[in-house]
């Protein structure tokens, strides 16, 4: 078996050394030996067995579970002595000796008068042969029980026998054996978590409902009612059951011996089968009634449950909101308060505009001025930029090529004299066109 889940430092050979030693001979003589080993068993313990889901133990199984490399440790009867002295575990005689009027204070005293006196007496042989119970691993068992029956899908009724109550444990855990039923119902007790009881010489317990605080110790005339109802019923159903099955068995052989030419026989098995069909309606009438009053029963148990619940709600809320100091008048209070601080805050931003009134107000005229003065020198600014911008332009041409030549021509040729142009000049010669644009320009 792996202890890794239940301890990390079960692989390191020095440090379970340590673990495995005799403890010192006195706790004051080395406090911290004595206290991490004593933590450290007492976890791996519990550890194991609600891992396990064993309830109950002898320091004998402990030896054989926690051997390691043949080893078995030398502490464990110390640690047992402490982890009870503690109340972690009790004696299984111890824990069904406990009567549920009482709690643990009480019971302690009764242990110191009478219960440690015979502890003492014998000393290590008791250790060693008391069958000890984990009273964390009880506690998170009943739990898991309570829940389980809760969750079952097509409904347990709350009142039932304690045979039937250890099959249903049995369901919901396949590790639990009788006498761990037994304990779950003693510490169902202590929690006054069932109501326990004698109908009919049947042992009877009755549990608590999801939302019910607790119940009371002996149960009440309701709920052996509904046990009564609840064993009645069954009885009817098998009952009826039975008369059905034999009714067609006389109908069948009636039919048979009808067949063989029996007449006799046929009509007598005939016979037979009407007397029972009448007891079967007669059963099955009031098997009907009988379940129309366990149905009312549960009703009222049920709408009993929901307004538990409803209880538990509203108290729950009203804890809440006294908690955090919620209720009506205070919240008019707070809302009061946001009103006044933002009339408050209005009333000074009203205050702080009305100082400022006139302290920055120009003269609109002024403004105005102002403002004509800003266009101007904007439009003088920019005929600057223009008139900058022109006289970086070029000049405008008096003369182009074309009157040049023209000019010439005139010049070296006489007035009204033809003349023949030379034929590499007259490729030159100005067109018409030309000498308008010319004269133009």
């Amino acid at each position: 078996m792996s202890f890794s889940a239940f301890s990390k430092d079960w692989s390191d050979d020095g440090r379970m050394s340590f673990m495995f030693s005799p403890f010192p001979a006195s706790r004051a003589s080395n406090t911290s030996h004595w206290d991490s080993k004593l933590q450290f068993w007492s976890d791996v313990i519990s550890s194991h067995c609600q891992q396990s889901g064993r309830l109950t133990f002898t320091l004998k199984d402990l030896e054989r579970t926690f051997t390691r490399k043949k080893s078995v440790p030398a502490c464990l009867e110390v640690v047992l002595t402490e982890m009870h002295r503690e109340q972690k575990i009790r004696t299984r005689t111890e824990f069904l000796d406990f009567e549920s009027e009482k709690g643990w204070i009480q019971w302690s005293i009764g242990l110191v008068l009478g219960t440690v006196k015979r502890f003492s007496s014998y000393g290590r042989t008791d250790i060693r042969e008391s069958e000890f119970v984990t009273l964390s691993a009880v506690r998170e068992k009943v739990g898991e029980i309570m829940e389980g029956i809760y969750k079952m899908e097509e409904g347990v009724e709350l009142v039932m026998s304690r045979k039937q109550f250890g099959i249903l444990c049995k369901q919901i855990d396949g590790r639990l054996r009788d006498e761990d039923v037994e304990l779950i119902v003693c510490q169902l007790r202590r929690e006054r978590r069932v109501s326990l009881g004698v109908v009919g010489g049947v042992e009877v317990l009755r549990l608590a409902g999801r939302y019910e605080e607790g119940v009371r110790p002996a149960l009440s005339e309701m709920d052996e009612a509904v046990f009564g109802l609840k064993t009645t019923c069954e009885k009817l159903t098998s009952k009826t059951e039975e008369l059905d099955k034999e009714v067609t068995r006389l109908k069948r052989n009636a039919l048979e011996m009808h067949k063989q030419k029996n007449e006799q026989a046929a009509k007598a098995s005939l016979m037979r089968s009407k007397v029972l069909e009448k007891s079967l309606q007669q059963k099955q009438s009031a098997l009907h009634t009988i379940q129309l009053q366990l149905e009312q029963l549960r009703s009222t148990e049920t709408n009993k449950m929901v307004v538990g619940s409803f209880a538990v709600g509203a108290a729950a809320l009203r804890r809440e909101l006294k908690d955090n100091e919620l209720s009506v008048e205070k919240i008019d209070e707070v809302m009061d308060d946001v009103r006044e601080g933002l009339e408050e805050s209005r009333d000074i931003n009203d205050a702080l505009t009305a100082a400022n009134v006139g302290i920055h107000d120009p003269d609109m005229a002024e403004l105005e001025r102002e403002l004509e003065q800003l266009v101007i020198g904007d439009r003088e600014a920019a005929g600057l930029e223009i008139s900058r911008q022109i006289d970086m332009l070029p000049s405008v041409p008096t003369s182009t090529p074309v009157n040049d030549w023209i000019s010439r021509q005139r010049q070296q040729s006489p007035p009204r004299m033809q003349q023949t142009v030379p034929q590499h000049e007259a490729r030159h010669r100005p067109t018409r066109d030309q000498e308008r644009a010319a004269e133009l320009a």
